[in-house]
């Protein structure tokens, strides 16, 4: 960063501001000459002093914002400082891991080594011993002639000496088995000891390209995919297989605000295919298209970058049917959306593509709408009333059917109070308070039981009690309120009216997401940029952190949220795994559940997590735009949505227990959902409830019901 060049700059930035106070003034006696009576100034005049005026108004603003900016750079610079000594230390932190196996593994070898060479010395020794004692009395027994062996056997008195030949016997038999045993050859390289450096060229290779610090406006949870027309809602980009396909990507700030002229060094992009087959991908401009394709068809699978001015477009092409995963990064960090899932499809035969083209051309012709005239009798004994009532009454009824679990929607787009740029957390409080946090508008909304806007808390800044890019929201064991701030780095306290208390966990979090605090107050928080779950005290103190990027049980490629249940086990939501990985209180890994799909119990890039009062797990199924209810143990249970009002993108989620409502931020709509969770009924895909086809009535929901009979089209009145 340029940091210590920016820091001088402060005495320019100075003498610029008092230049424009001395314009300010300037400016003010030209105006109070322009209103002088005895001075006659034309029109054109007096406007091109107004244009100056806004122009020197716009120049003062944009010095001090960039005033402010050069006052952030240092805080900039040591937050980027600490996450790369965080970075720096997990890299030794492993090294030293990998150092420690390697060297308890060459002593264990080394031992079984010792222990394997002494008893082989063991086991020689006592051969030679019993060999070189035979081989000795046969060497005398053969020396010895028969006249003296029986004499010497008769002056030791021995009843019945053996023979001469029984003992030679003996002893030959003896040495002949003592030489059954093969004596190895060079026992001392019977094993071969050394030390190879596997992959050590590549990990050197890779830790050079470790981290990399970029100046861009480029927010990766904010860049997206541009949707695909008819496709607004289909988390799937089909193609056919061996067909070139381009996605265009939509660069855009942490305010949402479009980005212009991106380049593609910025972005990475991956394809992996679920089972191993060929694909080609890439981030190119629509210039250079025809120039990669032309290399692709070359027979290189390899990913290749360009550097691209606007649009930027992802060239992607697979070679076989099946299901890929597309990643595309920024910088390191998965885009909204990222890993997408891609299914290739076989091509259309040609008589099929054929028909295909003429059903199309068809359905593009004009039709001719033959309109039926209804004639009717006037009567004006009878009225027409009951035929109204009818009507209304089966709209009603349709209404009911396609609305599903949805009670009522909160929020519409926009900065104002009770509106929503971003919601991501919500949280319902002991107080029955509903918080929302919403990122892009730097700031919690606070609503009552009735969903009735009550106040705001934050502002945008840096500075204490300020907040940047509010991700999520919890309540602690005393009634305060937490917020994870992703550009801080650390979790701000407030009390429930509003005002700053502390922050913590600056020394520790990278980038913040979901948090939660347990039922003995330890405070949990996900930290996606670092892929681990930090735990701290009540007090904000550090206890310990979890977790570790990778793909294994106990590790974490993209964490979002995080929830515990009655027992405070802790779930971990994994946006590109496609999983929920449990652990124990401590942080041990328990299991895990969910598989990357479309189908019911299936989950495509979960976010946020919620348990009722019953331990069932409610799961925002973001790729899906879906929620999704599985018990504790990860069984699927039903899915939770609304034909009338589909979910885009959900993020957080909590449960009202009280009232049995579940609560949704939906990004996509700049909204909020109220969701009521009936007893046990079947429910479809649609989120209709169904009891043998028929539309189920609960006795709880009759006011419900009589609500939507008489004001189907307006839902977002009340909440409970």
């Amino acid at each position: 960063m340029l940091c210590s060049s920016n820091l001088g700059n402060e005495s320019e930035f100075a003498s610029s501001a008092e230049q424009l106070n001395e314009s300010r003034s300037d400016t003010t006696s030209i105006s109070s000459f322009a209103e002088s009576p005895q001075q006659t100034v034309s029109v054109e005049t007096v406007e091109i002093i107004r244009q100056a005026q806004e122009v020197i108004k716009c120049l003062t603003d944009r010095c001090e914002e960039l005033e402010r900016l050069n006052e952030t750079l240092p805080i900039l610079r040591k937050e980027i400082r600490s996450q790369i000594d965080q970075s720096m230390q997990m890299i030794q932190r492993k090294l030293t891991e990998r150092h420690e196996f390697l060297i308890n593994e060459l002593d264990s070898s080394l031992n079984s080594r010792t222990e394997h060479i002494v008893k082989m010395r063991t086991e020689f020794e006592s051969r030679l011993q019993r060999l070189s004692s035979h081989v000795d009395l046969l060497k005398r027994l053969v020396q010895m002639s028969p006249s003296s062996a029986s004499i010497h056997n008769t002056q030791k008195g021995n009843p019945a000496p053996p023979t001469r030949a029984i003992a030679v016997q003996k002893h030959k038999q003896e040495i002949e088995k003592i030489l059954t045993f093969p004596v190895p050859f060079h026992p001392s390289e019977y094993d071969t000891m050394s030390f190879f450096p596997t992959e050590l060229d590549q990990l050197l290779s890779m830790v050079q390209c470790v981290g990399a610090i970029g100046l861009t406006s480029i927010d990766a949870t904010m860049t997206k995919l541009a949707e695909t027309p008819g496709e607004d809602f289909s988390p799937v980009r089909r193609c056919s297989v061996n067909e070139e396909v381009m996605l265009e990507i939509v660069p855009k700030d942490r305010l949402g605000r479009p980005v212009s002229n991106p380049t593609s060094k910025e972005f990475t992009v991956s394809m992996a295919s679920r089972v191993e087959h060929l694909s080609e991908v890439s981030i190119c401009d629509q210039n250079d298209s025809e120039k990669l394709s032309s290399q692709q068809s070359n027979g290189s699978s390899r990913e290749y970058l360009s550097t691209c001015n606007t649009p930027l477009y992802v060239l992607c092409k697979a070679s076989t049917p099946g299901a890929y995963d597309l990643s595309i990064k920024l910088y390191g960090e998965h885009i909204q959306g990222s890993p997408f899932l891609v299914f290739a499809r076989a091509p259309c035969k040609p008589d099929v593509k054929s028909w295909i083209d003429k059903m199309h051309e068809y359905s593009h012709l004009p039709h001719r709408i033959r309109s039926v005239r209804e004639t009717r009798r006037r009567c004006t004994s009878a009225p027409c009333n009951s035929v109204k009532l009818e009507r209304i009454e089966a709209y009603a009824d349709i209404y009911r059917l396609h609305r599903g679990d949805l009670l009522q929607t909160v929020g519409t787009k926009g900065r104002g109070d009770g509106e929503f740029a971003n919601p991501t957390g919500i949280c319902v409080t002991r107080e029955n308070k509903i918080l929302v946090s919403d990122s892009n508008n730097a700031c919690i909304q606070v609503f009552d039981s009735q969903a009735q806007f009550l106040f705001r808390i934050g502002q945008y800044g840096y500075h204490p009690g300020q907040l940047m890019r509010p991700m999520d929201v919890a309540e602690t064991i005393n009634g305060n309120y937490l917020i994870s701030d992703y550009e801080l780095h650390c979790v701000t306290v407030f009390n429930p009216s509003g005002a700053y208390i502390s922050r913590f966990g600056q020394r520790y979090l990278a980038g913040p997401k979901g948090l939660i605090a347990d039922s003995r107050g330890r405070i949990l928080v996900v930290d996606q940029k670092s892929c681990m779950v930090c735990i701290f005290k009540p007090t904000g103190k550090f206890i310990n952190r979890f977790g570790a990027r990778g793909v294994g049980d106990h590790q974490f490629t993209n964490p979002i949220s995080v929830a515990v249940n009655a027992q405070d086990e802790i779930y971990v939501s994994d946006y590109a795994q496609h999983s929920v990985k449990v652990f124990d209180f401590n942080g041990l890994y328990l299991f895990r559940f969910g598989v990357s799909g479309m189908d019911l119990g299936m989950l495509h890039a979960p976010t946020g997590l919620a348990f009722d009062k019953a331990d069932n797990l409610y799961i925002s199924d973001c790729g899906n735009n879906r929620v999704q209810m599985f018990d504790a143990i990860g069984n699927y249970l039903r899915p939770i949505n609304s034909q009338l009002e589909p979910l885009n993108g959900p993020q957080g989620l909590t449960f009202h227990n009280q009232t049995n409502r579940l609560l949704v931020t939906d990004p996509g709509n700049y909204c909020i959902k109220i969701y009521r969770l009936g007893g046990g009924e079947k429910v479809n895909a649609n989120g209709v409830n169904s009891n043998n086809g028929k539309i189920s009535h609960n006795p709880g929901q009759e006011d419900d019901e009589d609500e939507c009979s008489s004001t189907a089209p307006s839902i977002s009145k009340s909440l409970y």
